[in-house]
Parts: C-alpha cells; structure tokens; sequence
C-alpha cells in the first residue's frame, strides 16, 4: 500500500541530499548535483571508505568503488564474469602486423595492482592462461583447417577473451557455447580453455561445411544457428546477426 504525502520530487531530492541546476531547462531533464556533506553522499563517502580498508582481504566481491572505477563493457558483448567483476580488467586480443598474437589490458591500473596482495602470483596466472588460449587457438586451427585469425575474431566477438563469460541466455566460455550444443561436442567443461576452444572451432568447421564454405553464411549460422540460416535462404533478418558478422570479419582484417 502506497500512503499518500504532500512530499514533491524536488523536496523529496533536496532531503536525499541533491540539488538541481538552475540553469537547466524545466521542460527537459534536470541534471543532479550532489551536495557535499549530505547525509546522502556521506553515507556513499562513508561505505567508500570502508570498503577501501579491506582491499587487502584476499577474497571479496565487487565494492562500490570498483563499481565506479569499472569501465563501460562493448555493449554487443552481452555477458558475466567474474573476472571483470573481481578484477576491474578487461583484456583484449590483439593481432600486429605480422600476425603474432598478443593481449592488451587498457583498463588495468598499476597502482591498483600493485596495492593488492598477490599481485605478481596473479599476474603470472593471467600470462600462463593467455598462452593457454593462444597455443590452443593454434592447435584448433590446425586440427580444423580453419585461420587463426578467424577463431581469435570469433572469440573476441563472443566474449572478449573471457574464459568464464556466461551470456543471458545460457552460452559459456571463451566461444560461447550453449549447453546442449557443448554436449554434442564432447565438451565436458565449457570454461576449460582447450576444450572450449576446440569446441568452438569444431562448430564453425561444421558450419563452414554445410554452406560451402561461405564464411558470412558460416558466421550467421554460428549465431542464429544453421535452422535459421536455411528458413531464410542465407538472409538472416536480425539485426544482432548481421553486425555480429561484420563485426568477425571486421577483426580479422
């Protein structure tokens, strides 16, 4: 039940601490300004500082200062992890020019890193599954005859290099498979690097088979799935799939 007060939105935020800007438009949006010393951003100040004494502690969740810190994840890369929650750091596949591979941590901060316990033990363990991924994207390609860059620029799109990405709907890993189709591939642990990847690779192997080897049809299938594919006639409606294949094809070159 809802009781009825004489409370207005404007009263109701000046006690939660903001202020409107006088120079905004009443007919649009009024931008916020919080007030220093409300009791509202003293209790955010407080919760802050608080969590900030406890950054040592070799297990904990997300604060609310990594919260504000996170960077904005690629909006088509709809998925959880766990590492980007724990860690605040987002890696990225790189290829160069002469085609070695390599990943880039934009968002990490060296202060941060190095204010946590653990640090070095942690970066090592990023560098051994970083090899993990690049020998086993070799070793697919090779199994599958499939390019390298192509398997790399599948799990970009799929995941950003995540091996523990989990999307709304179900799909797991660095290639994202869904359950019922890792089963179909003999893969047991879908957040196993090597397993998933070969999965994955085998996947696309079979899709590139069954459109004579017609990448973008490939691609398309790989995301809506084949059924889909054919009921079209290789002109998949959603929006979602065809800049999911530009957006492969776009990495590869």
């Amino acid at each position: 039940m809802i009781s009825k007060t004489k409370m207005t939105i404007d009263m109701y935020l000046k006690r939660a601490g903001f202020k409107t800007d006088a120079s905004a438009s009443r007919k649009n949006f009024i931008p916020l300004k919080s007030v220093s010393g409300s009791p509202f951003q003293d209790v955010l100040d407080s919760v802050s500082t608080a969590e900030g004494k406890s950054v040592g502690d070799s297990v904990r969740g997300a604060t609310l200062t990594d919260y504000r810190k996170q960077p904005h994840s690629n909006p088509a890369a709809a998925f959880f992890s766990q590492s980007a929650i724990f860690g605040g750091v987002r890696r990225q596949f790189v290829i160069d020019a002469n085609g070695s591979h390599s990943y880039a941590a934009p968002h990490q901060s060296t202060d941060r890193s190095e204010s946590n316990n653990g640090s070095v033990a942690e970066t090592t363990s990023q560098s051994d599954n970083d090899r993990s991924i690049q020998e086993s994207i070799r070793q697919a390609a090779a199994t599958y005859n499939l390019p390298e860059k192509l398997i790399a620029s599948v799990i970009q799109a799929e995941s950003g290099f995540q091996p523990d990405a989990v999307s709304s709907a179900g799909a797991q890993g660095l290639m994202q498979l869904m359950p019922a189709t890792a089963r179909e591939l003999g893969v047991s642990d879908p957040f196993d690097v090597r397993q998933n990847i070969d999965g994955g690779a085998r996947y696309l192997r079979q899709m590139m088979d069954r459109f004579d080897g017609d990448l973008k049809l490939a691609l398309a299938a790989y995301n809506a799935g084949p059924g889909t594919v054919v009921r079209y006639d290789g002109e998949v409606p959603y929006r979602e799939t065809r800049d999911y294949v530009k957006r492969v094809l776009a990495g590869m070159a």
